[in-house]
């Protein structure tokens, strides 16, 4: 995965041979990383897959909303954890 941007960002990044190699370390239930308002999603984060990386931006999209503090509406069953497949991952 190409972390460039993570990295000069200065977020922290873990290194996961499995999973294909260094990924930024993103909280799985809100693709928030170790810098305020910095989100990563998909292969930056250690997601494969398209549709599990697409859900994963969808989460991060919707962190960001919660976190500027503009209203969450219309959206029950926000809930949704994404499986990155690295260990301490959400199941």
């Amino acid at each position: 995965p190409s972390i460039e941007i993570t990295a000069l960002l200065r977020c922290r990044h873990r290194h996961d041979l499995p999973a294909g190699g260094w990924h930024c370390d993103a909280v799985p239930a809100t693709a928030r990383t170790s810098v305020p308002l910095v989100y990563a999603a998909g292969e930056v984060a250690g997601i494969g897959g398209a549709r599990p990386a697409v859900l994963s931006g969808r989460l991060a999209a919707l962190t960001a909303i919660e976190d500027l503090g503009m209203p969450v509406v219309g959206l029950a069953g926000r809930g949704v954890e994404i499986n990155a497949g690295a260990e301490g991952a959400a199941p």
